[in-house]
């Protein structure tokens, strides 16, 4: 009897396209919440990153299991994650001294004085504040991806992928909600070192 990626070639092709692109996001969030948890200054973030850092590496190793069950080759990529990128007066400067840049190296050099400027700018606590609203960003992008890969996987009856892809899912899901009840915790706990960085940069511009 055949099984159903010979009975649907063309589908099973298909979702191990889109296998694989969930699979980049992952490896890319693996990179990213070690970098979150070395940078992170609040313990109990650091424990919770860790925690789902696991579920990741385990998240990346089903994707795997699924695509080699079905005769694809897991990608080692990583994709682009999701971030928000606010416009302000430092990174209008950099866009216009970049366009007024005639060579590769005034444009190196360009952006990273306004880079340094930033960063001397931008307080620790502020850039913990920043790091949150993109953690909650990509885990909700996760949540949104896993969602729509779970409904290909029905289309094709890939029960075995689906089973998998809604456990990942779930540890997207309880990843997200945590971040969104620390969220207030967390906030009150770097607001008083943002506000009080802030009365210095007044006084000293």
């Amino acid at each position: 009897m055949d099984t159903q990626e010979q009975q649907n070639p063309m589908g099973n092709i298909k979702l191990l396209q889109y296998l694989n692109e969930m699979l980049s996001v992952e490896n890319a969030a693996k990179e990213r919440l070690q970098f979150r948890i070395e940078e992170t200054s609040m313990s109990y973030t650091k424990q919770q990153l860790q925690k789902h850092l696991e579920e990741t590496k385990a998240q990346q190793q089903r994707l795997k299991n699924i695509i080699g069950n079905r005769g694809g080759n897991p990608t080692s990529a990583k994709a682009d994650l999701p971030i928000i990128n606010p416009k302000t007066e430092t990174t209008a400067r950099v866009d216009e001294m970049v366009e007024s840049a005639t060579t590769t190296e005034e444009k190196k050099e360009s952006i990273k004085s306004i880079v340094d400027e930033t960063e001397n700018v931008m307080m620790k606590p502020e850039k913990e504040l920043m790091e949150v609203k993109q953690d909650a960003i990509i885990e909700n992008a996760e949540i949104v991806a896993y969602k729509m890969l779970i409904d290909v996987a029905a289309k094709v009856n890939a029960e075995d992928a689906i089973i998998v892809l809604k456990q990942n899912l779930q540890e997207e899901e309880s990843m997200f909600n945590w971040i969104m009840t620390n969220t207030p915790r967390m906030l009150d706990q770097l607001w008083r070192y943002i506000e009080s960085s802030a009365g210095t940069r007044t006084l000293n511009a």
